[in-house]
């Protein structure tokens, strides 16, 4: 299920797409009247999401519990420069801070059965211009972070989690006048 599967560059000319079902990162060009498709490059296992900053693509790769950095400098020939190993079934990523220094990118924590008051849902930052560098990990109560936001200024981010774990369900009016 795709989360963030498209992205426009900076300066509105190329649109950035993953081929979730390829494990692909497709790229167009949108000058004309149709975009069409200058470059492409294999990533990891179901992409899912991307964040650009700068020369790059950042892309999350659900099943294979990766990240992958794609130099888009040449966007007729992207290749993939680095692959970084996050939590589990990573569903989003975006790029924050005053100058988009950080990358954050929702995951769920790997090999742990639910455990009442334990959080599973991780988020994962890593410095951009040293992603070999061990990334910073938050650990939120739920179960599966789903998105992510940033604030106008990129000073905040916000996480959607998909499980919260809190045994908390939304019942509509008419459902809950029905059961009483």
């Amino acid at each position: 299920e795709p989360v963030r599967p498209l992205a426009i560059s900076a300066d509105g000319r190329y649109l950035y797409a993953l081929n979730t079902a390829d494990d692909r990162l497709e790229i167009f060009d949108t000058e004309g009247e149709v975009p069409r498709s200058i470059g492409e490059t294999t990533v990891g296992l179901r992409p899912v999401a991307l964040a650009l900053r700068g020369e790059e693509a950042w892309v999350v790769n659900h099943l294979s519990d990766t990240v992958s950095v794609v130099n888009v400098r040449d966007p007729r020939r992207p290749r993939v420069i680095r692959t970084l190993q996050v939590g589990d079934e990573p569903r989003d990523v975006v790029a924050a801070g005053p100058n988009c220094e950080r990358i954050f990118v929702a995951a769920a924590r790997r090999g742990e059965s639910l455990t009442p008051g334990i959080g599973r849902a991780q988020v994962w930052i890593f410095d951009a211009a040293r992603p070999q560098k061990a990334p910073q990990i938050l650990t939120l109560f739920g179960t599966k972070p789903r998105g992510l936001a940033t604030s106008s200024d990129g000073r905040s981010v916000y996480v959607g989690i998909f499980h919260s774990g809190n045994g908390t369900a939304t019942v509509s009016g008419e459902d809950a006048v029905r059961l009483g």
